[in-house]
């Protein structure tokens, strides 16, 4: 989904450029003129342990590991305070469903475009991975999906997965944030 969640983000006509050396991920540096305001903050509210251990930071990581088996750089949007909102458990469960929900594109999807947006607001944290391959078959294994969707429920969360009008597949994966 989009950062309107009106649905598909399509980053091709995105008034930004994407870097292609970092996965099709929106940056300050690629944004005219100053700094947003936002990037300032999500750069100085960063987890302690190093900007390597924050969750945007292993997000890009994923995608970038997953883009040389698919053949194109995915996009990435992430919203939110996701390095600060989000904590170190529930991260490393974004970490390993987003592993999963790209493996299963590389080698099932037959896609040539994807999305990955990371959202965390509104008392939870989404991670939505959209495709425009074949769809996910009926009848077919399920035990990736059936993996991440265990994932959430301990922790109160859910998975989702639809077809998109134009083909493809859409996989929702939300978990309530704890209250501060």
């Amino acid at each position: 989904m989009g950062p309107d969640s009106s649905g598909p983000a399509d980053f091709s006509s995105s008034p930004r450029r994407k870097d292609e050396s970092c996965c099709g991920l929106t940056s300050p540096a690629d944004v005219p003129g100053p700094i947003p305001v936002p990037w300032a903050i999500f750069g100085l509210r960063a987890r302690p342990g190093g900007p390597e251990d924050s969750l945007r930071a292993r997000i890009v990581r994923v995608v970038g590991e997953e883009t040389p088996a698919l053949g194109f750089a995915r996009g990435v949007w992430m919203e939110g305070l996701v390095d600060t909102d989000v904590p170190r458990e529930v991260a490393d469960h974004v970490v390993a469903v987003l592993s999963e929900a790209l493996a299963n594109t590389t080698r099932h999807a037959q896609a040539d475009r994807a999305q990955v947006v990371l959202t965390a607001g509104g008392h939870e944290v989404t991670l939505t991975v959209t495709d425009n391959g074949v769809g996910i078959p009926s009848g077919g294994r399920r035990s990736g999906l059936r993996n991440m969707a265990e994932r959430a429920e301990p922790l109160g969360g859910h998975l989702d997965v639809s077809r998109p009008d134009g083909g493809g597949a859409t996989l929702r994966w939300r978990v309530p944030l704890p209250v501060t």
